[in-house]
């Protein structure tokens, strides 16, 4: 097995075993990258490259939609946050806003921010539940 075929395999077997909120985490990350291609793509004047990143970032915030737990408290509040960063995705790919594209990112940087912290807070909480 060649180095790039066990680096796929890894990562495969990465992402099946995650667990949801870091599943969050890992697609939030992936959204960044996809609007953060789709603004290089739109100050390099290449609009193809732009809408298929952000295409990508939409099918992610969709993906994420999905997978909310529905009987969490907040679960209605990620599915608005979620739908106005999908609208807003969709606002600047038909109007070639880099501006919109700064402010989805800053809303992604901050959910980034805090499921990584949800994340930390779990572990730490199944660590100290199995020392005792």
């Amino acid at each position: 097995m060649d180095h790039v075929k066990a680096g796929a395999l890894y990562n495969n077997i990465k992402f099946i075993t995650l667990l949801p909120d870091e599943l969050v985490v890992l697609l939030i990350e992936e959204c960044i990258k996809a609007v953060e291609g789709g603004k290089t793509a739109l100050l390099a004047n290449d609009f193809i490259e732009k809408s298929n990143s952000l295409i990508k970032a939409q099918q992610i915030i969709l993906e994420l939609v999905v997978i909310i737990n529905r009987e969490h408290k907040r679960a209605n509040h990620f599915i608005n946050l979620y739908d106005y960063i999908n609208r807003k995705l969709i606002e600047a790919n038909l109007k070639n806003k880099e501006k919109i594209l700064e402010e989805i990112k800053e809303y992604l940087i901050e959910l980034e921010q805090a499921w990584k912290e949800a994340v930390k807070s779990r572990r730490i909480r199944e660590y100290n539940n199995n020392l005792i």
